[in-house]
């Protein structure tokens, strides 16, 4: 079950989130200078001493926890969301107390307008909803025996609940934009990661895909490698130019990537050179999808001829020497004809 999701999955957002807090310790601080300069300017109003030692106490506490705890590393985490949002209704319901005790009439219910509003600029909708029916509920329980007349009561809950409205709708759109800059960056990166002309993953893209699958190669799972290189590519260009020869990569790039199965990856490694990562696979299996792509490439128009070199490991192994393994075996069919594989096994 993914649920609760952690508010921060990269690095920007976590830093969102801490200046969040920095933002709502600022919102403490002037929440609780509104509630002193009230009473200070009504100091015959009820409970004056209770409300300003409650709005002190809670507002040093609320600035404590805003700002020593840890915010980025917590919005990591699933029980990050728990975090804000309990401040939020914390600050919802001392808020109502504070209204209570001067009366429910009080001008202190503003205060419930300006936490949803800062609510909603960084709360997902769901939890923008969840605060709003709070605040609402807060409302209606301070004005209930309250001296608010029934208008002045239906104006206030209507008040705020077109602020909910407000925020529901700027928490959908905030949030829509952020996940809409999250796929652009996701796609952005990945297109980073792939070939322009083949599609295939880039050098330094497969590399460190066969880094984590050789570091997890074992005897239950072994780790195959192929290594396949056009043969004679550099005459193929010469008589027929450079843009049929990115066809022809191109067009062996597509046949490839279609060849291998789920986990494997397919990899631009040099110009006419393309490596296969296949985990958790047999020897026999290997040799057939060395097969197989060479099968592919003499089925190509005009069709290629491809030396390909096969080397496995089943244990967690130096990724750059089992490469070199490959990049032998490789060698090993171009010297004995070519338009064939080799292989170097390292896992017998």
């Amino acid at each position: 079950m993914d649920y609760p999701r952690p508010l921060a999955a990269t690095d920007e957002e976590a830093a969102f989130w801490r200046r969040h807090a920095r933002t709502g310790a600022l919102l403490t601080a002037a929440a609780v200078a509104v509630v002193l300069v009230y009473a200070g300017l009504t100091p015959e109003g009820p409970h004056r001493g209770r409300i300003v030692t409650l709005a002190v106490a809670l507002g040093g506490t609320s600035l404590a926890v805003l700002l020593l705890v840890p915010v980025e590393r917590l919005a990591r985490t699933r029980s990050g969301g728990l975090y804000f949002y309990g401040l939020e209704l914390a600050g919802l319901a001392a808020v109502a107390l504070l209204a209570t005790w001067d009366g429910g009439d009080s001008p202190l219910l503003v205060l419930l307008f300006v936490l949803l509003a800062h609510g909603a600029v960084a709360y997902p909708l769901g939890a923008t909803v969840l605060t709003s029916v709070a605040a609402i509920s807060a409302l209606l329980w301070v004005s209930h025996g309250s001296t608010l007349t029934w208008a002045e009561r239906i104006t206030w809950t209507l008040g705020l609940a077109a602020t909910a409205l407000i925020a529901a709708h700027s928490a959908r759109n905030h949030h829509a934009a952020q996940d809409a800059e999250a796929a652009r960056r996701r796609a952005i990166a990945a297109q980073a990661r792939r070939d322009d002309l083949t599609g295939c993953l880039t050098h330094k893209a497969f590399h460190e895909h066969l880094g984590h699958e050789a570091a997890a190669a074992s005897l239950e799972a072994p780790l195959a490698l192929l290594l396949a290189d056009v043969d004679g590519f550099k005459s193929y260009n010469d008589e027929r130019g450079h843009l049929a020869g990115d066809a022809a990569l191109a067009a062996l790039g597509r046949a490839i990537r279609e060849l291998p199965r789920k986990r494997d990856a397919v990899g631009r490694v040099g110009g006419d050179e393309f490596a296969i990562a296949l985990p958790d696979t047999t020897v026999d299996e290997a040799r057939r999808i060395a097969d197989r792509v060479l099968e592919a490439a003499r089925d190509l128009e005009p069709p290629l001829s491809l030396s390909v070199g096969l080397a496995m490991t089943c244990e967690p192994s130096d990724p750059l020497e089992l490469y070199g393994y490959a990049d032998d075996a490789l060698y090993d069919a171009k010297r004995q004809g070519r338009d064939r594989a080799a292989r170097h096994l390292s896992c017998w």
